[in-house]
Order: C-alpha cells, then sequence, then structure tokens
C-alpha cells in the first residue's frame, strides 16, 4: 500500500517543482504585463508626437502662405518706391531746366 500512496499522492519534489514553476510563470506573466503597460505608455506618446507634428506642419503651411504674402506686397512696395524716385529725379531735372 506504500507504493500506491506515494503513486497517488506524488512526490513532494513533484509538488514543490508544480508550485515553483506556477510561481516562476505568475512572475513571467506579471513581467509581460508590466512591459506591455510600457509599451502602450510609448504608443500613447508616439500618437501624441503625431498629432503634434501635424499641427506644426499645418501652422508652418500658414506661414509659408503669410510670408509668401508679405514678400509679395514687399516686391510691390519697393516697385513703387523705385517708380517714384525716378519721377522725382525726373522733376529735379526738370525744375533746375527752369
Amino acid at each position: 500500500m506504500s507504493r500506491k500512496r506515494r503513486r497517488e499522492s506524488g512526490s513532494q519534489t513533484e509538488d514543490k517543482e508544480c508550485c515553483s514553476s506556477c510561481h516562476s510563470m505568475s512572475d513571467i506573466i506579471a513581467d509581460m504585463n508590466r512591459k506591455l503597460d510600457l509599451v502602450l505608455v510609448q504608443v500613447k506618446e508616439i500618437d501624441d508626437l503625431k498629432e503634434k507634428q501635424k499641427q506644426l506642419e499645418k501652422e508652418n503651411g500658414s506661414l509659408k502662405e503669410s510670408l509668401e504674402f508679405a514678400h509679395g506686397s514687399i516686391k510691390t512696395l519697393t516697385e513703387r518706391v523705385d517708380t517714384q524716385e525716378k519721377m522725382i529725379s525726373e522733376l529735379k531735372k526738370d525744375v533746375l531746366m527752369i
């Protein structure tokens, strides 16, 4: 009967191995969960950075348009000043001839 009892109940080393493997498995799963949590945080940060990048690209486009408009205005004003300076120069010549 002692043989049957040993086989039925299992050995103490088998029980310890099972318990330690279950414990290590739970540790592995807990470690995986911690790593997944870190990954999720990083994914959120990446999504936030992508959104900020989109906003900056949109703002950059607006700034480019504004700069182009300002450049056009400056060019027009410069041309007007040049024309006015020529006219003033011609008027001075006419006045000196009189």
